[in-house]
């Protein structure tokens, strides 16, 4: 059985088509194409090339989109129903997606892992509609049926095994940007995006990348202590990163253990490795796991309850049991009996230890002195003039605000221009701006930092910070 993957995102489209295994999956097709646009008539008229000449009927394909406005976070919550944590997950949906209705988005949450205190991980993709909505449009025009949608970053996930830490960062790099993806037990807990290199340079030197790299790494962990997220444990660096063996022991001084990924799939001939996340989403389909689609609205994905498993074994045991009964021979009967009361106490055992395994345990924490004056200037009005004295009073050599914005949804967005005297000066002007804002006590960042390059604008790069106001 072939199956049909899309890896799209700004800048290129790649199309894998490959033969499912148990153990490991044959590529039969992979190739990648630029792509000016992946919205409009650009990727309806390339999805209709696309058909043409590939000889095969792909017409279902399963889409992994990599798209700026597609957010990512997991939260730890109390043990609920599905509805209540549907309703939950789409509140929170609308606030980081900054949008009014629950109608307009597309949300999928994942049960990760069962914490003390009766809580769980939740794991939560999010898309606005009208994101996908064109995007749906152009596959529909060109004759290809979508199976379902997922996230590239859910993708990287996903192509990591059991054999990696619970907290491990997944480093991709595709067309002229690389991800960073940080990973706890197994949802997608923060996103980081920067400029690299393209892939397709045609320079074989990988120096500088792998300076590049040497700086965005440290940066990026630097901000996950700072927003008080506990940092990897392991680094996981894509195949498709063009980096030597040596340039990985760099990397050890910032996380312990480092490693490149071994894609382990088989290739006929001339055919490309596929990009680590269509290895993530063969595999769970090889698996016969099919992850549920961003396509089916806001979806809740909880594992049945352990109670329910108990009470589920014992009703087929004793149904087997009360089945044998009525064939038996009447002196046989006395050991049946013995054999259901068996069955009933070890059910009742199982219970026992399942109640004592969810009962919560207290893990309260005192706030700090810090945290009691923070909280109190939080809970006033916004210090809106502070902040902007603050921020212009920390603005590097190099770099121009031009806007700061306050929306209604809690958040601040910071957009300017940097330039420097080089390509590095203008990055490092742009990391010392990033890391005065980071630093900003009544701020929190959310890992929202767009910067591209300023078209005719030798070593000029135009950016966009999205904070959000602190409330404890």
């Amino acid at each position: 059985m072939k199956t049909a993957i899309i890896e799209l995102e700004e800048g290129s489209l790649t199309l894998t088509i490959a033969r499912l295994h148990k153990k490991t999956p044959v590529i039969h097709t992979c190739f990648r194409m630029p792509l000016s646009d992946i919205h409009g008539v650009v990727l309806a008229n390339t999805l209709k090339a696309l058909v043409a000449e590939i000889p095969e009927d792909f017409g279902t394909v399963h889409v992994l989109l990599g798209e700026r406005r597609m957010h990512h976070f997991v939260s730890q919550v109390p043990v609920m129903q599905v509805e209540d944590l549907q309703a939950f997950v789409t509140r929170e949906a609308m606030r980081v997606a900054g949008l009014q209705t629950g109608t307009e988005l597309l949300a999928v949450a994942r049960f990760r892992k069962r914490l003390s205190g009766r809580r769980m991980l939740v794991a939560t993709t999010v898309l606005p509609k009208n994101v996908w909505e064109p995007l749906a449009k152009a596959f529909a025009e060109s004759g290809i049926k979508v199976a379902s949608l997922h996230s590239i970053e859910d993708g990287l996930a996903a192509a990591l095994g059991r054999e990696h830490p619970e907290r491990t960062a997944v480093m991709e790099q595709s067309a002229n940007k690389a991800r960073f993806v940080l990973v706890d037990n197994g949802g997608v807990a923060q996103v980081r995006r920067f400029i690299v290199p393209g892939m397709d340079s045609s320079d074989g030197d990988t120096s500088v990348l792998a300076a590049q790299l040497a700086m965005e790494v440290p940066r990026t962990l630097d901000y996950l202590k700072e927003i008080n997220c506990p940092p990897p444990t392991a680094l996981v660096v894509s195949h498709r990163v063009r980096v030597e063996p040596s340039d990985l022991e760099m990397f050890k001084g910032e996380v312990a253990a480092c490693s490149q990924y071994g894609h382990g799939c088989k290739l006929e001939d001339g055919q490309a490795v596929p990009g680590m996340a269509t290895l993530g989403l063969l595999r769970q389909l090889s698996a016969g796991r099919m992850p549920p689609s961003l396509t089916a609205g806001i979806s809740v994905v909880l594992p049945t309850s352990p109670m329910a498993w108990v009470a589920a074994a014992a009703a087929v045991v004793i149904g087997f049991a009360c089945g044998a009964l009525a064939t038996v021979k009447q002196g046989e009967v006395g050991g049946m009996q013995a054999q259901l009361n068996t069955t009933r106490l070890e059910t009742e055992r199982l219970e026992r230890e399942i109640q004592a395994l969810a009962s919560p345990s207290p893990d309260e924490i005192a706030a700090s002195p810090e945290q009691i004056r923070l909280g109190g200037i939080l809970a006033g009005r916004r210090p809106f003039s502070r902040l902007l004295a603050t921020m212009c009073a920390t603005v590097p050599k190099g770099v121009l605000l031009e806007d700061v914005q306050f929306t209604a949804d809690d958040r601040v967005q910071v957009t300017g221009i940097v330039e420097g005297e080089s390509r590095l000066a203008s990055l490092l002007a742009l990391s010392a701006m990033a890391t005065q804002m980071r630093a900003i006590e009544f701020l929190a960042g959310d890992g929202k930092e767009d910067v591209a390059e300023v078209e005719g604008g030798q070593h000029r790069m135009r950016f966009k910070f999205t904070m959000n106001w602190r409330h404890s």
